[in-house]
């Protein structure tokens, strides 16, 4: 489209410098997205752009258009409408992912990175990273992300346990993610309901009072057999600073290790948050989860602050009865140690779960930790429903979720 400094509409002031054009309604129809870009040439012939074309080559890229989609008026808003776009749908939903654009809350977001994400229990998950200097404004409560997911059920049908289960680790004081449901469309057709879950990345650090310059680690599916955290070949991932510096991942590796229970007991004691730690494991106990003993959590060391472990929630479908084939191996307190292993038939366990409840002061402390929130949002057999945060939670959210799965 030409665009003119007329004074004819659109345009409306002659000679102001501000160029105008209408994009015409019959370039586009209820449920398509619109881009554009602007293009200029001076007296000289040199021509311009915006936005400008930059990085090509890398996961984070720039936008390449401007844009907006044309909502359909009887979009329902409860849960709310993520409006996705993509050349190439079926390459977004592979690992190696491909280039698209995002909708959300009126502002959009062009030529961002999507791929899928997560093991084989949860198919349909995706990974929406977001542009340095483009960020996601999802809500009031994350006003700036550089990516989020979009899970799919996982191994829980009902779509509630997931988000459910970030919000009680919240509710109980610990560093949790943000969930919520949000109905997909892709290229302007239903996709899916999908589970938005807050990144675990500097953003979420920093959401959370703590360092970003900190070292933040994944701990994912192990290559073998051996205990979690007995060594830092495999099974664990860097997520911040140097990536391929292991040293504190590897002294917590060492640490476990001492040679005395002694020593042992001074480290948890000197070098972990245990406050913050015995109250995930609190909130872990209530919920029994069941897959995360070998991966699906993270560790962080706050390197330059108090220099103190923590350690977050992640992949959170494997509680309240999805057990995996663990028996009732969940259901025990101190579920992941030595003495009480996955019933998988790798009989896996973790060195820091089994350290840290080597002392018994230690194993009190959670388990009274536990009694206080089972006491305070469980309620005992035979209390009414209605006392039970999670019943409650469980009939308040379902109608947000219950036309969409």
């Amino acid at each position: 489209l030409a665009m003119a400094d007329n004074g004819v509409a659109p345009d409306t002031t002659a000679g102001d410098g501000i160029y105008a054009a209408t994009i015409p309604a019959s370039a586009y129809g209820v449920g398509d997205m619109i881009r554009w870009a602007v293009t200029a040439t001076d007296t000289a012939g040199n021509a311009s752009r915006d936005p400008l074309v930059l990085d090509q080559a890398t996961n984070s890229q720039n936008p390449l258009y401007y844009g907006t989609v044309a909502i359909d008026p009887a979009e329902p808003v409860d849960p709310p409408v993520w409006l996705w776009f993509a050349a190439n749908v079926a390459a977004a939903r592979t690992e190696a992912g491909t280039r698209g654009s995002v909708l959300w809350n009126g502002v959009f977001y062009d030529n961002i990175y999507v791929r899928r994400r997560g093991g084989y229990t949860n198919t349909n998950a995706q990974k929406f990273d977001f542009n340095k200097g483009h960020t996601l404004h999802v809500n009031a409560t994350l006003p700036s992300v550089g990516e989020v997911n979009l899970n799919g059920p996982g191994s829980d049908g009902s779509y509630l346990r997931q988000t459910m289960a970030f919000t009680y680790h919240q509710l109980a004081g610990n560093p949790g993610c943000e969930s919520f449901w949000v109905a997909m469309r892709v290229n302007g057709a239903t996709d899916r309901l999908g589970i938005l879950i807050e990144q675990v990345d500097e953003d979420y650090l920093k959401r959370h009072g703590l360092p970003d310059t900190g070292d933040l680690y994944k701990f994912v599916q192990r290559a073998n057999n051996n205990p979690a955290l007995s060594d830092t070949t495999t099974g664990i991932e860097k997520k911040t600073n140097d990536q391929t510096d292991l040293t504190t991942a590897q002294a917590l590796v060492d640490a476990l290790v001492l040679p005395t229970a002694a020593e042992r007991r001074a480290f948890l004691y000197d070098y972990v948050d245990l406050p913050e730690v015995i109250n995930f494991f609190g909130a872990r106990i209530v919920m029994e989860h069941a897959d995360d003993v070998r991966k699906n959590f993270y560790m962080y060391k706050d390197i330059e602050g108090d220099g103190l472990w923590r350690i977050f929630p992640w992949d959170l479908d494997w509680i309240f009865g999805i057990v995996g084939g663990h028996g009732n191996a969940p259901k025990h307190p101190f579920f992941g140690t030595q003495e009480v292993p996955t019933e998988d038939g790798a009989n896996q366990w973790c060195r820091f779960h089994d350290t840290l409840f080597e002392p018994v002061e230690i194993q009190r402390m959670a388990l009274r930790r536990a009694r206080t929130l089972m006491d305070a949002h469980l309620k005992p057999p035979g209390a009414p429903v209605t006392d039970s945060w999670f019943n409650n939670w469980i009939t308040t959210q379902w109608p947000h979720i219950s036309t969409q799965s």
